[in-house]
């Protein structure tokens, strides 16, 4: 999750729902994945599930636009990156 310079924003709510979930994490708990990172482990298993995503903040408004995720059933393909970057003042 990235702010209109490119630069990094921490401590945005993620929330992720679907295919039996309903999670949240935030953004800066993961660095893996850059230091605004986050991850959300959906299952063990190869699937087919479709989720969504979308930005939050704090409060529980809803921010960015939502994304679905659908994963396509094989193991090489059972990872899916989401970046959000901001395109107006919030």
């Amino acid at each position: 999750v990235s702010d209109m310079a490119g630069l990094a924003i921490n401590g945005i709510r993620v929330h992720v729902y679907g295919s039996g979930i309903d999670t949240f994490s935030t953004t800066g708990s993961n660095s893996l994945y850059g230091s605004s990172g986050w991850e959300v482990p959906l299952a063990n298993i190869v699937s087919t599930n479709v989720y969504f995503v979308e930005l939050q903040s704090q409060g529980g408004t809803i921010i960015s636009e939502t994304v679905r995720v659908q994963f396509p059933g094989n193991c090489q393909q059972n990872l899916a990156l989401v970046n959000f970057q901001q395109t107006r003042e919030f």
